[in-house]
């Protein structure tokens, strides 16, 4: 993802880290059929990535660096609303 966001994005694509921050030019989808599909005609280029396997989110958090936003989506996710625990 960080060789993306740097090599593709900026390098090649022009695409600035401000730009990247504020999703001018970036719209993250969570599935690639929406793409594939049409829904999302206004974009130019697609890219599917395979999912950050938890074992590098560890190693890199670790080593006290971040993350490109979007790279640590997981699926699925824990549900949450469905138990309620009264507080009195």
């Amino acid at each position: 993802m960080i060789l993306l966001h740097r090599l593709v994005l900026e390098g090649v694509l022009g695409v600035t880290p401000e730009a990247q921050a504020r999703q001018s030019n970036l719209d993250y989808v969570k599935d690639a059929r929406s793409v594939r599909t049409g829904r999302r005609r206004q974009g130019q280029v697609g890219i599917r990535m395979n999912p950050t396997p938890i074992e590098q989110v560890v190693e890199v958090t670790r080593g006290g660096l971040r993350l490109p936003q979007k790279s640590t989506y997981f699926f699925p996710k824990v549900l949450t609303g469905l138990v309620l625990d009264p507080f009195d």
